[in-house]
């Protein structure tokens, strides 16, 4: 068990960039509102050397679902949020979401998710989505013992894409 949670931190601190020494998992979060889409995602709480924490979504999806998942992640963060803010009668959601092109690497690309003119201040400050091609980044990291841990969870042939969000939280970008 703390094997895994080793992998999980080493993953979680080369992917991210952050200094997490630490994380708790919440809780395995599903689609409620809407249908269509067959969507959960893994959240953790991930504690940082500073003292701080964020909220860390993952989950592995297919290259082909990329769009909907970041659609799917959105909408169950905006839902959260939204659920948690009680003290306001919400009548009419008109935020639309800004994606902002943060960064890409040889295996890895990374969006920030904003909302535009939030007049309800749900999730104030956005999300980072990190996009992992996991078996290219695998690959590179084959010296990492934690990290190449991860190989024995995928197929040789594995097309799927580490998707990892990070909840922005006292920053804006």
């Amino acid at each position: 068990m703390e094997q895994n949670k080793q992998m999980t931190i080493e993953l979680l601190k080369k992917v991210t960039k952050l200094d997490i020494v630490d994380f708790e998992f919440k809780r395995l979060k599903t689609m409620e509102n809407i249908e269509e889409y067959r969507f959960s995602i893994i959240k953790l709480q991930a504690i940082l050397r500073d003292g701080t924490s964020r909220e860390v979504y993952m989950k592995l999806v297919r290259k082909n679902r990329i769009k909907e998942s970041i659609f799917c992640y959105w909408c169950l963060l905006y839902d959260e949020k939204f659920k948690g803010n009680q003290e306001k009668e919400y009548t009419t959601i008109t935020n639309s979401v800004k994606i902002i092109e943060r960064g890409s690497e040889e295996y890895k690309h990374t969006v920030s998710l904003n909302i535009e003119e939030n007049q309800w201040g749900v999730l104030e400050y956005g999300s980072d989505i990190h996009l992992v091609k996991f078996q290219k980044f695998l690959e590179q990291e084959k010296e990492n013992t934690d990290i190449s841990r991860w190989k024995r969870y995928l197929p040789d042939d594995s097309q799927d894409v580490l998707f990892v969000g990070v909840v922005k939280d006292n920053e804006k970008h």
